[in-house]
């Protein structure tokens, strides 16, 4: 929040005041512009509270930079109004010296069959190779992870896939793929990754009912909240099921009913023209006994 003092200065005269963010290499990443702050007294201070997010961990210069009638008199332009701040990352400040929230996690999938290095949310063809990719970094610039897992649970891949190469991970029972544990120094990424080949001829297996996930013709994957889908190709008979799962279900008790309904439809209109016709007929007697 820039404050200027000034000398001689009239009720009326005004400043604007730009603020400048700089990294550590100097280069400047982001300015605010804050115009027409009117003195109070002999003060000008800017009414609103500027504000930027740092996304990366560094050491910022703020310089602020002070206008009055098209000429720069006070700030950064004389070594003036600077401030520095630094940023450090998050989980050095973590409670109870948990330090696993330093560590950044990440996942890419490569469809090396099709070329594409990025196949989430693409269409993957049977037989076609995938290559996971699952990243783990530790952010702190201080503190090593010791004994870290790096594990995922790969069911849904397994139903339209098989394993080529786990690169020395190991599978349980319950299809969770794990490695050993290993320390993780300030700064060091661990990579591992999966090969997977996509079965030929891809299976048709109904959806559960009980898990509609599940031989969705999508394989989706999880590590650590980062989700990875790679689609199938539609074909006639997961295409028919999608469409019979839509239609509305109408059982023994719903079919009753509409039989109710439509015979007592029928029922109605036919006792109704009966009834039109004898009136008819009645209305034909009379005519003629009265010989009009």
């Amino acid at each position: 929040q820039g404050q200027a003092a000034g000398s001689n200065v009239k009720a009326s005269d005004t400043v604007s005041m730009t603020y400048e963010f700089f990294n550590s290499k100097n280069a400047l990443i982001h300015t605010i512009d804050a115009k027409n702050i009117a003195f109070k007294g002999y003060i000008a201070e800017d009414p609103a509270t500027q504000s930027y997010i740092f996304k990366d961990n560094d050491t910022y210069t703020i310089k602020l930079r002070v206008n009055f009638n098209g000429t720069n008199v006070a700030g950064s332009g004389s070594g003036q109004c600077l401030k520095k701040v630094t940023i450090v990352p998050p989980c050095q400040e973590a409670k109870n010296n948990d330090v696993t929230t330093c560590l950044i996690m990440a996942k890419t999938a490569r469809n090396e069959t099709q070329n594409i290095d990025d196949a989430n949310n693409t269409t993957a063809r049977a037989g076609d190779v995938i290559i996971y990719t699952l990243s783990v970094r530790n952010s702190s610039q201080k503190s090593k992870v010791d004994n870290f897992v790096i594990k995922e649970n790969i069911s849904d891949i397994l139903e339209y896939a098989t394993i080529v190469n786990l690169n020395d991970g190991s599978l349980d029972k319950q299809n969770t793929l794990s490695w050993k544990a290993v320390d993780i120094k300030p700064g060091q990424e661990v990579s591992k990754k999966i090969t997977f080949k996509i079965k030929d001829p891809i299976p048709q297996t109904p959806t559960a009912a009980s898990n509609p996930n599940s031989y969705d013709m999508t394989m989706t994957n999880v590590f650590y909240g980062k989700v990875v889908n790679i689609k199938l190709p539609p074909t006639v008979i997961k295409t028919t099921e999608q469409a019979a799962k839509a239609l509305p279900n109408t059982g023994p008790g719903e079919g009753l009913i509409i039989s109710v309904l439509l015979t007592s439809f029928v029922g109605y209109f036919f006792a109704r023209s009966r009834l039109m016709q004898k009136e008819l007929e009645l209305i034909a007697d009379e005519f003629a006994t009265s010989g009009g």
